[in-house]
């Protein structure tokens, strides 16, 4: 079992004849964290286990293996982030982040997923100028449950990804997580709210094109990742943490038997991929 290589030179396509001779369904990846006009938001894993929605408020998970080993996928149900949880590194893919992802060297016990409450999770961060140049020194990154936020603790103050198109930088500043509210305190003791923008429509993430009887699942920026058959696409309520399913039992036909479904959480515009 494998997961798709993290780092690709070029994209990576795969594409297949329905039962239309005038149709194809095709599906565009690149998971290194490029967010061109094609690729950039599909976490493809064969997995070995079922997917986990233990926890459906904040995460839709499954376990998997690729070259590095055995590897957990999560795919927060209310913000673009996705994450990929090694023995030795967690790989942090968001579109707020500089390239789209950030990878780390953690032990095992400095990177944390709170039960409950608006942090989503909080990694250890050894040299926290990876992430941002005017960073200093070791921090943590700590990822809100609720929107596309993130926010860098670091020796001189905090790095804002999410609130706004560029990172906001906050010297001095100090993190508060009060409920599902992030707030930065300032020296002064002033308070400025950490928010990220709503999530986008479902018009948005899921467009249906009659003539074609298919449905075209855009990804972080609006990216094209995939188009399928509109019968195979089930929408739900979200109760599950998922907006929608798509399964592939047979495969996308000749030359692809081998099946597959695709998972995407509620407010999360990354698309999660089972082969196997």
């Amino acid at each position: 079992m494998r997961l798709l290589p993290l780092v690709l030179p070029a994209l990576a396509l795969l594409a297949a004849a329905c039962d239309s001779e005038n149709v194809s369904w095709a599906f565009v990846s690149n998971p290194g964290g490029s967010f061109g006009e094609q690729g950039g938001g599909i976490i493809v894993v064969k997995k070995n286990a079922a997917p986990s929605n233990d926890d459906p408020q904040r995460w839709i998970g499954v376990m998997g293996t690729d070259r590095r080993g055995p590897v957990q996928a999560l795919l927060l149900t209310q913000g673009d982030v996705a994450l990929l949880v090694y023995e030795d590194r967690v790989d942090v893919h968001c579109p707020r982040l500089p390239g789209g992802v950030f990878r780390s060297s953690p032990r095992p016990d400095e990177f944390v997923r709170p039960a409950d409450g608006g942090m989503a999770f909080a990694l250890r961060v050894v040299e926290t100028q990876q992430l941002h140049p005017q960073a200093f020194g070791p921090g943590r990154l700590i990822g809100a449950a609720f929107g596309s936020l993130l926010v860098l603790e670091h020796g001189s103050g905090l790095v804002v990804f999410g609130d706004d198109p560029e990172p906001r930088i906050l010297p001095e500043h100090r993190l508060q997580v009060v409920g599902a509210e992030f707030r930065a305190i300032a020296p002064d003791q002033t308070v400025r709210f950490l928010r990220a923008p709503a999530p986008p429509p479902v018009g948005e993430r899921l467009q249906t094109n009659t003539q074609r009887g298919s449905v075209t699942i855009r990804g972080p920026g609006g990216t094209r990742l995939a188009e399928v058959p509109q019968e195979r696409v089930q929408v739900g309520d979200g109760s599950d943490g998922l907006l929608f399913r798509a399964s592939f039992p047979d495969g996308l036909g000749r030359g692809h038997p081998d099946p597959f479904a695709l998972l995407g959480p509620r407010n999360n515009r990354y698309l999660l991929r089972l082969d196997g």
